[in-house]
């Protein structure tokens, strides 16, 4: 795009075209809003091959993170809720606003909170949450803070117009084996979420807050490897246990192991034997398995489980070849494709009815637990006197039994 035509525009003018550029945003913004919420309603993402739509955003039509966030969740909350479209049409909430209320709004307050928060700032909409919605304050806490002279790189410190937001928070003194910088900031300005940022080619800078409980631990493990921790090279320490961690959660998840037992399945029923598991995830490679129509497969690596490809209810049956790893998502929508998707949601609704069933029969259950459970213990208390009576008796049984035999 060509600037030099906007130098000969006068102020006057050049203000207002920026005006009526920004009404045609509101406007575009919210067209494309009311389109992704469709999308929404329709599951699109999930037969292009995404677990949600705010990757779809990402990864297929290019936005941000950021921009993907917001705009996701505001397609989320329109089709809750339409009015949201129309003061996003209209400027009068901006995405982040939305964003903010997005967990307060009800049907009954969804107008006086737009009302309210129209043409407010992000930090004056927060100001309206915490007076409409108070929360418990922060208890009082007294933490060791960096001194001042410790190092930080300005690259992990946040930006300048969001460091007013954020508080400072206790890092421990964990070194990642990095040289310490030059340019130094305040402890104020560190960033109080947990960072992984790429610092060079497989090398990536960690920023965590510990607590005791924690740090004791990584100290403890440093004190038992001793020479093979490498002096303090926390980061050696941080790897041995993941390690451990993700072979633990493996052998859980997927019953990884490095002795396998021979496969042992009848494959005609829904139980998926331990190995045939372990065969499928490795398969797979600890990744959803499903694949769109345009060849692109899912990437989601997390709640992850085994299904069927054809279903038993339609003859399938438990082999390695029917079987794969989906996530959540793909999972239901396979099932809707099978089975329908108003059979799904009637299943989902009972299943749902059944959860707030015994949610709400949790009471009388444990108090019938409780009565269940002393009836066992006066039962077995009276077990227990009875065979201490008994043992007591037994030397008197015997004489007698001998008397018996004399007066015979």
């Amino acid at each position: 795009m060509n600037l030099n035509p906007m130098r000969c525009l006068g102020d006057d003018e050049l203000v207002r075209t920026i005006r009526s550029l920004l009404v045609r945003d509101h406007k575009h913004t919210a067209e494309l809003i009311a389109h992704l919420a469709e999308a929404v309603r329709r599951k699109l993402h999930r037969p292009a091959g995404y677990p949600s739509m705010y990757l779809y955003c990402v990864h297929e039509l290019g936005m941000s993170e950021a921009v993907a966030y917001k705009r996701s969740r505001a397609a989320r909350v329109v089709l809750r809720f339409p009015q949201v479209l129309t003061a996003i049409a209209e400027g009068r909430l901006h995405l982040d606003a939305v964003r903010l209320l997005a967990k307060h709004f009800r049907r009954h307050n969804i107008e006086s909170l737009i009302h309210a928060a129209t043409h407010r700032t992000s930090h004056e909409v927060k100001l309206l949450i915490a007076e409409r919605f108070p929360t418990l304050d922060v208890p009082t806490s007294l933490r060791p803070m960096l001194p001042a002279s410790c190092a930080v790189t300005p690259r992990m410190a946040p930006d300048v117009n969001e460091s007013s937001e954020l508080d400072a928070h206790p890092v421990q003194d964990i070194s990642l084996n990095t040289p310490t910088p030059k340019n130094t900031l305040p402890p104020a300005a560190l960033e109080p979420y947990p960072r992984v940022d790429p610092t060079s080619p497989g090398r990536f800078a960690l920023q965590i807050s510990l607590d005791q409980r924690t740090h004791d631990l990584l100290r403890r493990a440093q004190e038992l490897l001793g020479p093979a921790a490498n002096g303090h090279d926390m980061a050696q320490v941080l790897g041995r246990a993941l390690e451990e961690l993700v072979r633990r959660l493996e052998h859980e998840k997927f019953a990884a192991t490095d002795s396998p037992r021979a496969r042992r399945s009848l494959a005609n029923g829904r139980y998926v034997p331990a190995e045939m598991k372990r065969e499928v995830a490795e398969r797979d490679g600890y990744q959803c398995a499903f694949v769109s129509a345009t060849g692109r497969r899912c990437s989601e690596r997390s709640d992850l489980e085994v299904d069927h490809v054809v279903p038993i209810a339609r003859g399938g049956r438990t082999t390695l070849d029917n079987l794969r790893l989906l996530c959540a998502a793909h999972n239901q929508y396979e099932a809707e494709r099978v089975y329908g998707e108003a059979f799904m949601r009637a299943k989902r609704a009972a299943a749902g009815h059944v959860h707030d069933l015994v949610r709400e029969r949790v009471p009388e259950y444990a108090a019938q637990s409780t009565k269940a459970r002393a009836s066992c213990r006066r039962g077995l208390r009276v077990f227990l006197e009875s065979r201490s009576l008994m043992q007591n008796l037994r030397p008197a049984c015997a004489a007698a039994r001998c008397r018996g035999r004399g007066w015979r």
